[in-house]
């Protein structure tokens, strides 16, 4: 057909069109562009005039006509999908680029997407790690990864022909079956105890409540645990050992340092409200605690550990280990014995009241 002749082509009524972007997808030869808030031709070459677009359009914008247009160039159609899938790469390795916070606040659904996916960006108190970070440290399967990247890509630019990515090649352990290595491992290990004590929260802040007087020696156990047990011996490995070899620089480390710092600052709350026998002070801080540990810890062990796990060589592993030792070496060795027997004590007192 010679340039200039007459043959079908798209025609989009601008008075109709809300700028929806329904039709893009369906133009395989990338065709449509939604341009000021409107669908809109990008070149005659590109169009070849079959509608596949009509109809995915709710307002009935888009018909068929036959007017006198330039020739439809399957070899242009090509370049131009060509150099616009390479665009869209370079933007969107742009927003990988981002904090995730600012995106978030910029496209509030991306969050909400994330959560779907288990991914608690939106709720966290620092929120400045890179979105690219985000993705490698959760380690989604592959095809799980494709379907979050396809759905937040859609958010971040409406109107645009967004295609699935290849699936990445990663290895990936089966849900449910997390692997640690020895030194982690301990570490995974003595989140059970402090578990089992926070377990106990509720239960205490009840008993607390419904005493004519605070029990001060009893909370004064369980702040005796926290800061001995779960802070002193667990998140010394962590803090003097484990992530100063991560990196104390990264934006997830931080976040764990901070959520230790509120920790701390619970629990000296707790503690002037024991001497002060103020219940609502300490149930108001040790409810805290609980709430901030018992998402600490998941993180932890679903997140953190299996990412550092990742990353951590046969040397690592051996390093890590011996200075957990050399860390436990220097705390008398009934340690471990005396708070699980602290913690057994707590739960008979409790039940023995409930």
């Amino acid at each position: 057909m010679p340039v200039g002749a007459k043959r079908k082509i798209v025609r989009i009524d601008e008075e109709k069109c809300n700028g929806c972007g329904l039709c893009i997808p369906n133009c395989a030869e990338g065709a449509l562009k939604i341009i000021d808030g409107k669908a809109r031709l990008v070149s005659e070459v590109y169009c070849d005039g079959l509608g596949a677009c009509l109809g995915h359009c709710p307002m009935d914008a888009i018909t068929v006509i036959k007017r006198e247009a330039e020739d439809f160039n399957e070899e242009a159609v090509k370049e131009h999908l060509e150099a616009d899938s390479k665009e869209q790469t370079k933007a969107m390795d742009e927003y990988l680029s981002r904090n995730i916070k600012d995106i978030i606040n910029q496209y509030p659904k991306v969050g909400k997407i994330l959560e779907r996916y288990n991914i608690g960006c939106t709720s966290c108190s620092l929120g400045s790690c890179l979105f690219k970070d985000i993705i490698e440290i959760h380690n989604l399967a592959p095809d799980v990864e494709v379907e979050l990247m396809y759905e937040i890509e859609k958010e971040l630019f409406p109107g645009k022909d967004i295609k699935k990515r290849a699936p990445k090649a990663k290895a990936i352990q089966a849900q449910g079956e997390i692997k640690y290595s020895p030194p982690i491992k301990k570490l995974v290990d003595e989140h059970v105890l402090i578990k089992r004590l926070i377990a106990l929260i509720d239960p205490l802040c009840e008993y607390i409540n419904k005493s004519k007087e605070v029990d001060s020696q009893l909370v004064l156990d369980c702040v005796d645990f926290i800061r001995n047990y779960a802070d002193k011996y667990h998140h010394m490995k962590e803090e003097d050992v484990l992530f100063k070899q991560t990196g104390e620089g990264l934006d997830i480390i931080k976040v764990m340092l901070e959520d230790h710092t509120t920790g701390r600052n619970h629990i000296k709350q707790v503690i002037e409200g024991a001497e002060k026998k103020n219940k609502q002070q300490i149930v108001e801080h040790i409810q805290g605690y609980k709430e901030l540990l018992t998402q600490h810890i998941k993180k932890e062990d679903e997140i953190l550990y299996p990412w550092i796990d990742r990353g951590l060589s046969t040397a690592d592993v051996g390093r890590l280990y011996e200075e957990f030792n050399q860390k436990d070496a220097t705390l008398p060795g009934d340690f471990e014995k005396k708070y699980e027997d602290l913690v057994a004590k707590v739960e008979g007192i409790l039940k023995k009241w409930r």
